[in-house]
């Protein structure tokens, strides 16, 4: 695997950790607030980008034969987004150590061949 490769996977791993950081936000704006199931945003199916989703709770399962969905808060695990809100933060800065240690490993090259 070649440095630059490493580079890319971990900046791109820190764009995925931002985005799921501002839908989790975006769920719990939405929490108090009654709006039908459409307008709550969930990461997809992949885990990668955020898409709107009807009729998924916080984890993604399947809301039915409990509360209204459109009353505020009915799909929404306040405790579930703030776990998911610390695997985001923590998922970051596992992205930001391999960043680092590979511009540090690319600097010692760098150094070495001038």
């Amino acid at each position: 695997m070649q440095l630059g490769s490493v580079m890319a996977i971990a900046s791109g791993g820190m764009r995925v950790q931002t985005d799921r950081l501002a839908v989790s936000a975006q769920n719990v704006a939405q929490a108090s607030t009654p709006v039908d199931a459409t307008d709550r945003v969930s990461l997809g199916s992949s885990g990668s980008e955020p898409a709107a989703v009807s009729g998924y709770d916080a984890r993604g399962a399947v809301a039915g034969g409990g509360p209204d969905p459109a009353a505020p808060g009915a799909n929404m695990d306040l405790a579930a987004e703030q776990v998911a809100q610390m695997a985001s933060l923590q998922a970051f800065q596992a992205n930001v150590a391999v960043l680092r240690s590979a511009d540090d490993m690319l600097g010692s090259l760098v150094a070495q061949r001038a």
